[in-house]
């Protein structure tokens, strides 16, 4: 994938989604990729699908290696950057926070 790429990430408490989209060169932003681990303490496993609905990964953990979200953002992230070669530019987490939170936020801190 070697291209300037913005991975998102949605994590919840069972789960853990994220998709990578690129910049081309006209400024233009695409999906390259979606994915998620699923089972996250129970049966894990990572799935994700190209940007033309066709199967990238599919693989299933034991629950000694995914038995938490933070497990599962290190296996998706393991992946992405091994097989995909994802060094994102950015990244964007969806946070549920509830009424405190009204829009987004950048936040600074890495």
């Amino acid at each position: 994938m070697a291209m300037d790429t913005i991975l998102v990430i949605n994590a919840g408490s069972s789960s853990v989604k994220f998709q990578v989209f690129a910049l081309d060169g006209d400024g233009l932003i695409r999906r390259q990729l979606k994915g998620q681990v699923d089972g996250i303490g129970t049966l894990p496993r990572l799935r994700a699908t190209g940007s033309n609905g066709e199967t990238l990964a599919d693989f299933g953990y034991s629950l000694e290696r995914v038995a938490d979200v933070p497990a599962a953002l290190m296996v998706a992230g393991s992946w992405l950057r091994e097989e995909h070669r994802v060094v994102p530019i950015a990244i964007g987490h969806r946070d549920m926070g509830g009424p405190i939170m009204t829009g987004p936020f950048l936040s600074t801190t890495a």
